[in-house]
């Protein structure tokens, strides 16, 4: 098993701090008999000043951010190029690995030649008890991803899992595989090409799994990404994916289903006054469309675009509120961070979080907080979310606070009172929506609906040119 030589293979974008940390517990694994290759997608923070440290390092250069893809593609180039490799070792620069991780692997992969891929189980950077998660499966009837053990606690056996795919950031790939099944599709940029290499492995005939005995540290995926990456990327990509792999039937109900839901989300956020954030979702089905991919230039929002920017009164909870309604918008870091604000201010008020059920563990040491859980994966999520309305509607909260109100929620508009929190500013800001506004998300369901039976023949006709 150690007489395999590995070529460890890390792009970054100026997360000089990262690395560091990352190539540190790399140096201290038990496997010793490997490269490092790092691919710098133009980074401006000194990167290239690690090698002084670690002169062993092969540091290729890039003069911009390529993307995930890219980056990926060139360090395989190159170790492919050198012919020493027997496997390639895909990291993120935001990770930390075990000791005996990457000895794990190689002994999996080594028992068992139909293995394309193996990846490791994720835990929790910030709290080693949660996993993040042990590889995927994806349904391409309804165009939904569902990691394993996604941000639950941490279980010690030892159990291989076969997967549709493993996060292309911790993945040990067999060198004369890649070779058979190519490179990695470089029209994602980023989102989804770790997802599509998978589901290419396994076209190919090759296994792809998760080893719940090989261990990296991540930050959880479901607290990282900015809402405007999800917004084009998170939209763009799957449909790409979709239309490479899933059968023309399912393809169609898939794609209807997507559709759906992002006309329902862009309508909701142009009444709402998040014009940026709609366009970038109408954007990525048009891109989509006509065959335009790599990097979107630009995912900022323009400057006093919608009302929310505007500047406005930081306002005071009155201590006669008892009972507090908290949003699943935000972060587990910001919506920690607004209960201690809340505590701190009135330690007798009553709060209840309602949270989608693959987060609940990282909120569960809340201290006297109730937490309502819900299915937003469900297959039949109007109802879900119906019912789930109907139910805080009659629990009576005194006031709703919604952490993130760019990411929004149904479940405003149960209450007369509705806060916006701030991060920033650690302020709250007294909102406009709230039980009288009901009628948006009324017009946002028909609307999208419509606009998704519309738009679908157009769509599903456009990734007939993906279809392998």
């Amino acid at each position: 098993m150690r007489s395999a030589k590995i070529a460890v293979i890390i792009p970054v974008h100026n997360r000089k701090k990262d690395l560091i940390e990352l190539l540190k517990t790399i140096f201290e694994m038990d496997y010793t008999n490997f490269d490092v290759i790092i691919v710098d997608n133009g980074s401006t923070d000194g990167i290239s000043e690690i090698s002084i440290h670690y002169p062993k390092l092969k540091i290729l250069r890039n003069e911009k951010n390529y993307g995930a893809p890219i980056g990926f593609n060139i360090g395989i180039k190159y170790a492919l190029s050198v012919d020493l490799y027997k496997y390639l070792w895909l990291l993120d620069s935001d990770l930390l690995v075990h000791k005996g991780c990457l000895s794990i692997l190689v002994d999996i992969m080594e028992k068992d030649e139909s293995i394309g891929i193996a990846g490791a189980k994720i835990l929790n950077k910030n709290n080693h008890n949660l996993i993040v998660e042990i590889g995927a499966n994806i349904d391409l009837e309804n165009g939904q991803v569902s990691p394993l053990f996604c941000n639950e606690p941490d279980s010690e056996k030892d159990e291989i899992f076969r997967v549709d795919y493993v996060g292309s950031g911790v993945s040990l790939i067999r060198a004369d595989v890649i070779k058979s099944v190519g490179l990695f599709d470089e029209r994602y940029y980023f989102l989804w090409e770790d997802m599509d290499y998978g589901l290419a492995m396994n076209r190919k005939g090759y296994k792809v799994v998760s080893v719940s005995h090989a261990i990296v540290y991540h930050p959880p995926f479901t607290e990282k990404r900015a809402v405007s990456v999800d917004a084009y990327y998170g939209i763009r990509n799957p449909l790409l994916t979709i239309s490479k792999y899933a059968p023309n039937l399912s393809r169609a109900k898939c794609i209807y289903n997507v559709l759906r839901r992002i006309f329902k989300g862009a309508i909701f956020r142009i009444i709402n006054g998040y014009y940026h954030l709609a366009l970038l979702s109408l954007l990525a089905i048009w891109d989509f469309t006509i065959n335009n991919w790599g990097e979107l230039k630009s995912l900022k929002k323009p400057p006093s675009l919608n009302d929310s920017d505007k500047k406005r009164k930081s306002e005071v909870i009155d201590n006669k509120i008892r009972k507090i309604l908290i949003l699943p918008s935000g972060t587990d870091k910001s919506i920690k961070q607004l209960i201690d604000g809340l505590r701190s201010k009135n330690n007798d008020v009553q709060i209840s979080l309602v949270i989608q059920n693959y987060r609940r563990f990282l909120f569960e040491s809340l201290p006297n907080a109730e937490i309502i859980l819900y299915n937003d994966k469900s297959k039949y999520l109007l109802l879900e979310h119906i019912l789930l309305f109907i139910k805080l509607f009659f629990k009576n909260f005194d006031l709703v606070i919604n952490p993130n109100p760019e990411r929004g929620s149904p479940f405003t508009y149960i209450s007369k009172e509705v806060y916006e929190w701030d991060e920033r500013s650690g302020s709250l800001f007294k909102s406009s929506e709230n039980i009288f506004s009901l009628w948006k998300l009324v017009i946002s369901v028909i609307a999208g609906e419509l606009l998704a039976l519309v738009s679908l023949p157009f769509v599903y006709l456009s990734s007939f040119r993906y279809k392998i």
